[in-house]
């Protein structure tokens, strides 16, 4: 049962385009090889990559997107990340 549940979802998960961002702290050269991985991926729509270090981007930037990766050793500010 569990098997043909998923065969049926799979075409669906592959067709969905997601929407991504890379909210990080450090340059984008650090995370280069992660950024084109995903860029090369067809599931991913949209990849962003956007400079964090001096601030915490706020909640309405954050919910344009499917699926974030943050990284880097600057401090988030938690309130904005709900």
């Amino acid at each position: 049962m569990r098997v043909s549940m998923l065969i049926l979802l799979l075409p669906a998960v592959i067709l969905a385009q997601v929407d991504v961002a890379f909210m990080l702290t450090t340059p984008r050269d650090r995370w280069s090889e992660a950024i084109e991985f995903v860029e090369n991926d067809p599931r991913f729509d949209r990849v962003d990559y956007i400079y964090c270090r001096s601030f915490t981007p706020p909640l309405v930037a954050m919910q344009q997107y499917d699926v974030i990766f943050t990284g880097g050793s600057t401090y988030w500010d938690q309130d904005e990340f709900g």
